[in-house]
C-alpha cells in the first residue's frame, strides 16, 4: 500500500448487481464460481477482506466481488495498484466498478465511510508469477493492511482463492526475461533502467486453451475465513509487534485456506480441462431457459419504458336504456280479465226476426 496521498474520495454508487451479472454471465459459466464461508460476512459489519492474487490478477476477482455482492448484498470496494489509473478506458473500468488507488489516505477514507474493502498484500508482484509459485503469498514483510485495519478497529476476513492459476501454463517469467542478454544490455541504457527496472512487475508469456491466450475453462473455488478483530489493538497502530502479529494471523489463515480449496478441486469432476469443459456445458444448458427468461422481461421493460404515454380516452357517453314493460302478475291478469268479462260489448248484434216470434219479444228487442 502507497504512502503517498490522494484528495478526498467523490461520492460512489455501486451499479446493479443485475447489471454485473449480465456483463459477468458468459464468464461466469466459463469458470462456475464454487464459494463455502459465506457466513462470515456481515453485511452490518465494514470489513477488510484480504487474500491472495492468482496470475494476471483479474481473472477470478470480478467474480468473487460479484458473487458476494448477489449473495449477501455486500458490495466491495478495491484499493488497486497505481499503474491500472494510468492506462486509458482500463481506469475507466476501475473507477466504474469503484476501485481507488491503494494510498493509505484512500484506505482510511473508505473505511471512515463504512466501507467494505478488499485488498491483496502480494500488490502486482504476486501478480506477475514465475514459474513455480503458484499460490504462494510473496508478501515480504509488508504490514500496510494490518496498520490500517488497526487504526480504524476493522475487523479482516482472510479470504483464498484457487483455480486461476491452472488457467495458463507460464512459458516465459521475469527471471528468463532478466537473464537474456538483450535485457542485460537495455539495463545499461537509461530507457531501459527506467522500464524494466528490477523486473519485479514484468508479467510473464503463458499458453491457455490450445496455444492462446484464452483462459481454461477451470473451476474457481473461493473461501472466506473466521473473521479477526483488530479492535482490541487500537491505538497500537505503530507497534511493529503488533502489526506483525495480525499480518501473521491473516497470512496462516489464507494459507490453510488454499490447502483445503486445493483438496476440494482435487476431488471436484467438474475440475481439470475435459471435467471444466463439461462443467461448462452443463452450466449452459442449466442456465439457459432462466437466462432467457430475464432477456426477455428486460426486454419488455426496456419496451415499456419507451412507450410514448397516450392522452386518456374521452370517455363515451351512453344512451340510457328503455325501462322493459312490466310484466303482469297473474293476479293481475285474473283481474283484468273478469273486468273484461263483466264490461258489456260495444257492438250492438242485430238478429233477423223469426216468423213465429210473439208481439211480447218483438217488443222487446225493439226496445
Amino acid at each position: 500500500m502507497s504512502n503517498k496521498t490522494e484528495s478526498q474520495l467523490p461520492a460512489y454508487k455501486p451499479p446493479p448487481a443485475s447489471t454485473m451479472g449480465r456483463l459477468l454471465a458468459v464468464h461466469r459459466l466459463w469458470h462456475r464460481p464454487w464459494m463455502t464461508g459465506l457466513d462470515n460476512i456481515d453485511p452490518q459489519r465494514p470489513t477488510l477482506f484480504v487474500g491472495n492474487h492468482t496470475i494476471y490478477g483479474m481473472l477470478d476477482v470480478p467474480l468473487l466481488g460479484y458473487e458476494v455482492y448477489q449473495r449477501k448484498g455486500v458490495y466491495i470496494r478495491g484499493l488497486a495498484d497505481r499503474m491500472h489509473f494510468k492506462v486509458p478506458v482500463w481506469r475507466n473500468i476501475f473507477k466504474w466498478i469503484g476501485s481507488v488507488v491503494g494510498t493509505r489516505e484512500n484506505c482510511s477514507a473508505l473505511m471512515q465511510s463504512g466501507a467494505h474493502i478488499m485488498v491483496f498484500p502480494g500488490g502486482s508482484r504476486e501478480v506477475a508469477k514465475r514459474k513455480g509459485e503458484a499460490y504462494q503469498l510473496i508478501w515480504k514483510d509488508r504490514t500496510g493492511f494490518a496498520r490500517m485495519a488497526v487504526e480504524h478497529g476493522y475487523r479482516i476476513i482472510p479470504f483464498a482463492a484457487v483455480g486461476a492459476e491452472e488457467c495458463y501454463d507460464i512459458l516465459v517469467d521475469s527471471n528468463d526475461i532478466m537473464g537474456s542478454g538483450l535485457v542485460k544490455w537495455l539495463k545499461t541504457t537509461a530507457l531501459g533502467s527506467k522500464f524494466i527496472g528490477d523486473g519485479e512487475q514484468l508479467f510473464p508469456l503463458s499458453r491457455g486453451l490450445g496455444l492462446s491466450m484464452i483462459p481454461r475453462p477451470e473451476r474457481f473455488y473461493y473461501s472466506f475465513g473466521e473473521p479477526i478483530e483488530t479492535a482490541q489493538y487500537q491505538g497500537d497502530s505503530d507497534d511493529a509487534a503488533v502489526l506483525a502479529e495480525v499480518r501473521d494471523a491473516v497470512k496462516a489463515s489464507i494459507e490453510t485456506q488454499l490447502a483445503a480449496l486445493r483438496k476440494v478441486q482435487a476431488k471436484d469432476p467438474q475440475s481439470g480441462l475435459v471435467g471444466s469443459l463439461v462443467g461448462s456445458v452443463q452450466s449452459l444448458l442449466t442456465s439457459a431457459p432462466a437466462m432467457a427468461a430475464m432477456s426477455a422481461m428486460s426486454a419488455r421493460r426496456e419496451t415499456s419504458a419507451a412507450a410514448p404515454t397516450r392522452a386518456p380516452a374521452k370517455p363515451t357517453r351512453t344512451r340510457k336504456p328503455a325501462t322493459p314493460a312490466t310484466t303482469a302478475t297473474p293476479a293481475a291478469n285474473r283481474r283484468t280479465v273478469a273486468k273484461t268479462a263483466a264490461k258489456p260489448s260495444a257492438k250492438t248484434v242485430r238478429t233477423r226476426k223469426s216468423a213465429s216470434a210473439s208481439p211480447t219479444t218483438q217488443i222487446a228487442m225493439t226496445a
